[in-house]
């Protein structure tokens, strides 16, 4: 699936492009190592491709790609990255900057092997990993366990633990991680509740937990803030809202009518609220 996001760069002169694009190379360019080793030339790369695709669709009846004057929030939200502060800032409900989503880690990793070794493709969430592990940027894992249920959706309850805490080291090998996520995730048996009723549940006790479990990166030098646009399934304006306050606090300018047409039509509130 996919759709539309905003995507803001601020370079290291105080030049800002914003456009509106398609979201799915977001999680993987945002994620790439390059940003913390050459964000530059990343960053050029990514917007150069994003402009390029602008050209090329502009004829079209619909294209995802469109430069914008100023910026503001598009369908999934607003992702901005500022060099001149060096932060990543996000209000927007496709993936969150700083990890991945264990459950796209493993339908990437369809078919390991019995052991649970690490991938040897690249460009996948689960080569992601391997990648952020070999250089010893992987801070720990975000779990969730149900507590109940709002409006018939399920409310979770999140406990972080660190690589030191799972493997006794601050840096643990991918052989060490996959082969741990293997046996929780993807070596797990599904067994009846009782004989013949025909109803099966994991037989790992950490299944339920660990597969909806998100890995946490290290991207500093990066400061990362991400704000919801809901909680517990009901849309809300606060994140948009401060995230809207920090832009004008670091001096990114936005357009103000879009900006408050999007917040109350898609999140429910103006500008003054929340």
């Amino acid at each position: 699936m996919g759709g539309e996001i905003t995507l803001v760069w601020r370079d290291e002169s105080g030049r800002v492009e914003a456009w509106k694009s398609n979201t799915n190379s977001l999680p993987y360019r945002i994620h790439d190592p390059a940003m913390f080793t050459d964000p530059t030339a990343l960053l050029t790369m990514w917007f150069g491709a994003i402009a390029e695709a602008a050209e090329s669709t502009k004829d079209d009846d619909y294209t995802y790609y469109k430069r914008l004057g100023l910026a503001y929030p598009t369908e999934y939200g607003i992702v901005v990255i500022d060099q001149v502060t060096q932060q990543i800032l996000s209000c927007q409900e496709y993936t969150r900057p700083g990890g991945r989503p264990l459950s796209w880690i493993m339908l990437d990793w369809y078919n390991p092997s019995p052991e649970g070794t690490p991938p040897e493709d690249d460009d996948t969430d689960a080569s992601l990993l391997r990648d952020y592990l070999e250089v010893g940027r992987v801070l720990g894992f975000e779990t969730f366990k149900e507590t109940g249920r709002v409006n018939d959706r399920p409310v979770f309850e999140e406990e972080n633990f660190t690589c030191e805490e799972l493997f006794g080291t601050k840096t643990p090998t991918p052989e060490q991680v996959f082969a741990f996520l293997y046996e929780r995730i993807v070596d797990v048996k599904w067994v009846e509740t009782s004989p013949g009723c025909g109803h099966t549940v994991p037989a790992h006790p950490d299944y339920d937990q660990w597969q909806s479990a998100q890995v946490r990166f290290d991207m500093s030098p990066w400061k990362l803030t991400h704000w919801k646009t809901m909680e517990n399934w009901v849309r809300m304006p606060d994140g948009m809202n401060a995230l809207r306050a920090e832009l004008a606090k670091i001096g990114i300018p936005i357009d103000e009518g879009r900006w408050d047409e999007y917040t109350k039509v898609r999140l429910g509130g103006g500008d003054d609220e929340g």
